[in-house]
């Protein structure tokens, strides 16, 4: 392939845009098959990196990517072979299809666009930012804009929303949040009344010398001193591995390299190194991996505001060959749940010595998801988890790595099953686990249990009692085998053949709840608005595997409206004070799986909307139910709070699926003023939704991709 500058001083991206898309209309963009895998910005220097592979579908040929005079200068390509175009081109190994251009840009980045041109000398325009992250929403919007309007209309309006789109917002977050004074470092530092010794152990085994360099001048970077990098080679083949082992152990006193005599894998090989350590808390890192050089600084500070503090975690993000940050990983705070159903946690794990003596050494038997093993154990027994959010692991994304490629180490996810299985035993929790419907994620299925008995209590009003009748007559149909019985008011005349309960407490015309002995004689109440019902008789069963301990009290489903999420439970933004319902408006697909898999992955959270959601009778009763002066939404939501602050779970699950024939009442909303008022600050903050997934979405109204 060649790359070129276009020599053209009228360039006009409505122009192009408007060709790029008649190409899309005719078909005529098959002819040209490119994959830009990813942009990178750098805004301070005005220069562009371009990841990505092209070819011309009939000579199987690579296509040649001209640039714009106006937009670029000093344009230059590295041929990359790229095995996964080969292989679904049916293609030669060696066929090199893919590219890494680099650029300056002149002007503004959003804009950029190049021009690919086959043999035959036919050409088609792509805008480069956009082509991964957007091409396919601004294609919807131009088509769905092109059925009611004219082509105008619809290339103006798709070209108002190019303009406000951020070309790499996860950059402009970066040089927002990661400012740090050093002069105000070091002297934080100088005044801890706790200065802990980190020692991180690094298994190493054979990694390219570019990757091993930075991953050790990461930790010797590092603002805090007090720290021993232990790092245990596992009889690697390459010959620059020693060589640059020995090379900084020689540089710095705190670098401790260790030769094993025989490859023992990676559980072996970092037990080696933890064996090195003498300091007081044991930091894991991988051999190709980069701390952020404020890494080891804040896990000191917060030792130092909680010296009970024996296991910390942070934020994370991967990093391309060339130094781009990407695919950032902002997490919940301590999740349990969302634990058992994948290692959230991976990196940066810091451990207090006691609790890894405690703990034990990595478990070889379980390589591949070792990591995830010993998060399990150190998570039961450690006395206080603190998650750090900030950025402070960059994880290498280099090909054939898990970071880049999942499919990689396949049998990582065996090690995760068997890892959770054993934690299942650990804790007495009568369920086994099994591979959940992506790479690396679980779910786990408890023991039937018989003779459960549920009440499903009406939550909102309807005078169509007819159709009330037959709604009840669906829901239980989709609930065999159970014992359950439906909670009316007292004059709701309902002619049903299943259980009723006739309830003089339950009032919805003034949203009130207050249950009678009779309608609490049962283990679980699920609260139901007669318009919604499961998509399949199961629906029962997903529920039930959510109470697992004496601990979890409440359990909310998926509502779906139309192919629609209506509510996937609720988070909290507190500064805003408004809720909202998770991922509302998004796809319901299978396939849509949400940030970072949170649509498909069972979690604590920080409520659940009413409709739809089960609570544990005895819980129920010893908080004296609902709060009657507020309204059934805001009711629910106290409800959920009040829970959580006796010391209760409040679990989300996608398993459990009820389709809703209205999505009136989801959404986003402010909370009431008198709930402000009820609880205090610090209870508005949601521990389970990562306030920065918020910041970094700079106008969810308009970008339409709220991702968590």
């Amino acid at each position: 392939m060649a790359v070129y500058i276009i020599d053209n001083e009228k360039f006009n991206p409505r122009k192009l845009f408007l060709e790029h898309y008649k190409g899309r209309i005719k078909r005529a963009f098959a002819d040209f098959n490119c994959n830009i895998d990813d942009v990178f910005v750098d805004v301070r220097t005005n220069t562009c990196v371009i990841d990505g592979w092209s070819v011309d579908p009939q000579t199987k040929k690579s296509l040649n990517l001209g640039f714009f005079s106006e937009q670029v200068e000093n344009v230059s390509c590295v041929p990359r072979i790229r095995q996964d175009a080969n292989a679904l081109l049916n293609l030669p190994r060696d066929t090199a299809l893919g590219f890494q251009i680099k650029l300056t840009y002149k002007g503004n980045p959003n804009q950029l666009w190049c021009v690919l041109t086959n043999e035959e000398g036919s050409h088609y325009p792509i805008h480069l930012i956009d082509y991964v992250k957007f091409t396919k929403d601004l294609g919807k919007v131009f088509a769905k804009t092109y059925l009611y309007a004219d082509l105008q209309t619809a290339v103006k309006r798709t070209g108002n929303l190019i303009e406000c789109l951020n070309a790499d917002v996860y950059d402009a977050w970066i040089r927002n949040h990661e400012v740090y004074d050093t002069e105000a470092v070091n002297a934080d530092i100088d005044a801890m009344v706790h200065k802990p010794v980190f020692s991180i152990v690094v298994p190493v085994y054979n990694v390219e010398e570019p990757w091993l360099r930075a991953c050790i001048e990461s930790v010797m970077a590092q603002y805090y001193p007090y720290w021993e990098l232990c790092m245990a080679d596992d009889c690697s083949p390459s010959p620059h591995v020693k060589r640059v082992l020995d090379e900084y152990a020689a540089k710095d006193k705190r670098i401790k390299v260790t030769y094993r005599e025989q490859n023992g894998h990676i559980s072996r090989a970092t037990n080696t190194a933890i064996d090195m350590a003498t300091g007081d808390y044991i930091a894991f890192m991988d051999d190709d991996d980069v701390l952020a050089p404020f890494a080891l600084y804040e896990n000191a500070r917060e030792i130092n505001l909680d010296p009970d503090t024996d296991f910390l975690y942070s934020d994370e993000d991967k990093v391309f060959a060339y130094g781009h940050r990407f695919n950032v990983f902002f997490k919940s705070d301590w999740n349990d749940r969302l634990l058992f159903n994948h290692n959230y946690i991976t990196h940066f794990v810091v451990v207090k010595k006691e609790l890894r003596d405690a703990v034990g050494y990595l478990d070889p038997e379980m390589n591949g998801a070792q990591d995830y093993d010993f998060v399990l154990r150190a998570t039961e027994k450690a006395k206080k988890i603190k998650h750090i959010s900030k950025v402070l692991y960059h994880w290498r994304s280099v090909q054939g790595s898990t970071a880049d490629d999942p499919e990689a180490k396949l049998y990582a996810y065996t090690s995760g099953v068997n890892s959770l299985n054993k934690a299942l035993a650990r804790r007495g929790i009568n369920g086994v686990a099994e591979r959940g419907a992506q790479f690396g994620t679980y779910r786990v299925k408890m023991a039937p249990r018989p003779n459960i008995k549920v009440n499903v209590v009406l939550c909102r009003k309807t005078t169509n009692i007819k159709r009330l009748e037959r709604q009840i007559l669906a829901f239980f149909g989709m609930t065999p085998n159970v014992d359950i019985q439906f909670v009316v008011p007292e004059d709701c005349d309902v002619n049903c053949d299943v259980p009723i309960i006739y309830d003089p407490g339950l009032d919805l015309v003034n949203s009130r709840f207050d249950l009678s002995e009779q309608t609490l004689n049962t283990d679980y109440l699920f609260f139901w608005d007669a318009q919604t019902l499961p998509i399949d008789d199961n629906w029962l069963n997903c529920y039930l595997d959510e109470f697992r301990t004496d601990d979890d009290a409440i359990t909310g489903g998926k509502i779906v409206y139309q192919e629609t999420i209506a509510s996937a439970g609720i988070a909290v933004l507190g500064d805003r004070k408004e809720c909202f319902n998770v991922l509302y408006g998004r796809s319901s697909k299978p396939d849509h799986l949400g940030y970072f898999s949170r649509l498909i992955l069972s979690q604590q959270v920080f409520a659940v909307v009413l409709n739809g959601m089960m609570v544990k009778t005895s819980v129920f009763r010893e908080l004296g139910g609902f709060d009657d002066t507020f309204i059934r939404r805001d009711a629910a939501l106290d409800f959920c709070i009040r829970v959580r602050e006796a010391g209760y779970n409040v679990i989300w699950t996608p398993y459990a699926v009820l389709k809703t024939e209205s999505d009136f009442g989801y959404g986003r909303y402010k909370i009431g003023r008198r709930l402000m008022e009820k609880h205090n600050d610090d209870v508005w903050r949601d521990p389970f939704y990562n306030q920065n997934i918020g910041e970094i979405l700079i106008d969810l109204e308009v970008k339409k991709w709220m991702i968590f």
